[in-house]
């Protein structure tokens, strides 16, 4: 039997800025001089490098607890890694959130499987909530980030040998 298990790699930077609806630009996470304030995080203690490990840390853990993996995902198998684009607004709130490459299944069920994960990705980060938004020169700022999801299912209990190893 399996079971769930995510595993999150490491927060990527997409190195592009993005253009909003309203032809606002905003500014990619690399560039930002403040990553919007996470629940949990204190932008007023620590220094910049310390207020993205904790902006991430928040991220992936907030996935990690929320993520909810298909039922039909899981059944078929389905596994890969989603990258998943977005816009911390000037508000602090979540827009423009979009699969920017998602799982690569042809046709079919799979397909059909693969999408709702990609749809479940796109739920859990359209939920983030943060305190305050990104600053740049003092400034708030719109900041895009891409979040890669690796979705992988591992077996309980190691191999498949394993059975047969004799036990003292």
């Amino acid at each position: 039997m399996k079971h769930l298990f995510l595993l999150f790699l490491l927060i990527s930077i997409n190195p592009i800025f993005a253009q909003s609806s309203n032809d606002e630009e905003s500014v990619n996470y690399k560039e930002v001089g403040r990553v919007p304030e996470a629940p949990g995080c204190d932008v007023s203690k620590g220094s910049i490098e310390e207020h993205k490990l904790c902006f991430q840390q928040y991220v992936l853990d907030y996935v990690g607890e929320h993520y909810q993996y298909p039922d039909m995902a899981r059944q078929l198998d389905v596994q890969g890694r989603i990258y998943v684009n977005f816009i911390i607004e000037k508000d602090a709130s979540v827009s423009n959130v979009e699969v920017v490459r998602g799982l690569q299944e042809k046709s079919g069920k799979r397909k059909e499987a693969a999408l709702l994960a990609e749809e479940a990705a796109i739920r859990i980060v359209k939920s983030f909530q943060f305190n305050s938004p990104a600053y740049l020169k003092g400034e708030p700022v719109r900041m895009s980030f891409t979040l890669p999801i690796n979705l992988k299912l591992q077996r309980r209990g190691g191999s498949f040998w394993d059975l047969f190893k004799r036990r003292d």
